[in-house]
């Protein structure tokens, strides 16, 4: 199965808390399983990472994407995490998913990746936790577990 994870903070980012964590456990169990795990992400960090953007790149087997983020070319600490590319790959990849799941639903992530998927019918799983996902795609979910 091909899975996509969006969350704003990805590993290395532990710093940003549970949410990290949580996306990274989740798409590593999911690839051991062996299906095909691809993360939607961001490069935002308190601390230099030197982590290529905009493009895919492998991190334990799964296919990372860590966008550019804009707020980093402005100095407003009211700008929140805004990817600007990610527009341009999601429109293209979206429809290559059988399950989207996005782990912070108030992000311009998860609006940017829900607008495409809409237009194809990607099933689209909104959830904080793995007991969200199995509630709301409980039939895919099945295949997975």
């Amino acid at each position: 199965m091909r899975i996509l994870q969006v969350t704003q903070f990805f590993k290395p980012m532990w710093e940003a808390g549970g949410v990290v964590r949580v996306a990274y456990e989740i798409s590593k169990h999911l690839k051991e399983r062996g299906h095909e795990v691809t993360v939607y992400t961001t490069n935002r960090c308190s601390r230099p990472t030197n982590i290529e953007t905009n493009k895919s790149i492998d991190v334990e087997g799964m296919k990372v994407y860590y966008f550019e983020n804009l707020r980093k070319y402005f100095s407003l600490g009211t700008l929140k995490v805004i990817p600007y590319y990610l527009p341009f790959i999601a429109r293209k990849q979206i429809k290559e998913f059988d399950i989207i799941h996005i782990h912070e639903h108030r992000t311009i992530l998860a609006v940017i990746v829900h607008h495409y998927a809409k237009k194809i019918w990607n099933p689209i799983c909104f959830a904080g936790s793995w007991f969200c996902i199995a509630i709301f795609c409980k039939t895919k979910i099945q295949e997975i577990i």
